[in-house]
């Protein structure tokens, strides 16, 4: 069982005893608690092993929760105190932490006595392989701007950076990179043919436990129309609309991280996760075809009057339509429009082993 199988179970669980805006902070805690353990060198399936039983820890929960004099089950919460429910929840690991701990330990002494990473990684291991055209790119200030007005293509490849794209009123295209004076990693640009490519550069050695912030902001004009694709390794691709419409075509690859869009209406969305989570709030896409290989694909889609086209595949998993639950792995439906409109926003889901939620399709 995977971490969203897992967290999605616990979720029905738990949504049938209390509210969904706790259940929500309750689910964010696990999923951060389960990323941090990963990142200290335990295994998803180890932590999930800790964990237990999905109805066992669903009930136990619960139990704190009902102990708490100001919580009351089945009763909707104006403002819960999560600070002592959370330490409470947090009391459950305390062993599983401890291990953490002493695991950390141990690699922080290896690294003081050596005072190099090369006992860590291979001395080869770590080298960056470059492309011929990164050697002809310029490195970008922290902050730059770029006229957009004969590029039909921008092209963002990252590896351990976060892409942070917000919607703007602007006829440039604003980049600004988000790090520490001690970060060693560069972000390349080149301007050819028609073509905008943003390249990370990366470090020789990242901090290893570092957990500072290290962020690539794009600040995309609206008025773009020609395609913008992110390649993202091992980070988190957000796309922030701020409720405006964006024409061009988005192409976002992440092979191991976090996609999330919110407050946007998109012509054309192509999106491809093969290990993490998708999340598209209060969205409306015209053609959305959403991939993800192992993990959760969640999408609101705002009001709207359209005619819509569903086909969702969810191979291993649950498929959930407007609080409508199927487990047999594939879920069609066709919504004639309630307006004189011609158009049919069309979304294509596919997950192999995880769960897909839909809202906004009655």
């Amino acid at each position: 069982m995977n971490k969203y199988l897992f967290l999605g179970m616990l979720q029905e669980e738990l949504e049938k005893k209390i509210s969904k805006d706790e259940v929500k902070d309750i689910i964010e805690y696990y999923d951060n608690y389960l990323l941090e353990a990963q990142d200290y060198g335990k295994s998803e399936e180890e932590i999930i092993a800790e964990l237990g039983d999905v109805k066992t820890l669903a009930q136990s929960i619960l139990n704190n929760l009902k102990n708490e004099e100001d919580i009351e089950i089945n009763e909707t919460r104006t403002s819960p105190d999560w600070s002592k429910t959370i330490d409470e929840l947090s009391h459950e690991f305390s062993k599983a932490f401890s291990q953490i701990g002493e695991t950390i330990g141990e690699v922080s002494k290896q690294i003081a006595e050596t005072e190099t990473f090369k006992d860590i990684f291979g001395s080869e291991d770590v080298e960056e392989i470059i492309d011929a055209e990164i050697n002809e790119m310029q490195s970008i200030n922290q902050e730059e701007s770029f006229d957009l007005d004969d590029i039909s293509m921008i092209q963002v490849e990252l590896s351990n950076l976060s892409c942070h794209i917000e919607l703007v009123e602007s006829d440039q295209l604003n980049l600004k990179i988000i790090k520490k004076p001690e970060d060693t990693f560069e972000v390349m640009i080149k301007k050819a043919d028609h073509r905008l490519r943003i390249v990370e550069k990366k470090a020789r050695i990242y901090t290893l436990f570092g957990n500072h912030k290290r962020e690539l902001r794009i600040g995309l004009p609206v008025g773009y129309k020609g395609d913008f694709k992110v390649d993202c390794a091992n980070s988190a691709i957000k796309i922030e609309g701020n409720g405006r419409k964006s024409a061009c075509h988005y192409t976002l690859e992440c092979a191991n991280g976090y996609v999330e869009v919110n407050r946007a209406i998109l012509g054309h969305l192509d999106l491809d996760c093969k290990n993490g989570k998708v999340k598209l709030d209060e969205v409306i896409v015209y053609r959305a075809n959403l991939d993800c290989k192992n993990g959760m694909i969640t999408y609101h889609m705002l009001p709207n009057s359209y005619g819509k086209v569903l086909d969702v595949r969810c191979k291993n998993g649950v498929i959930t339509v407007d609080g409508v639950h199927t487990t047999n792995g594939h879920y069609q439906t066709r919504i004639p429009s309630r307006n004189d409109s011609k158009h049919e926003l069309s979304v294509v889901a596919s997950c192999n082993n995880g769960i897909v939620k839909m809202k906004g399709f009655e």
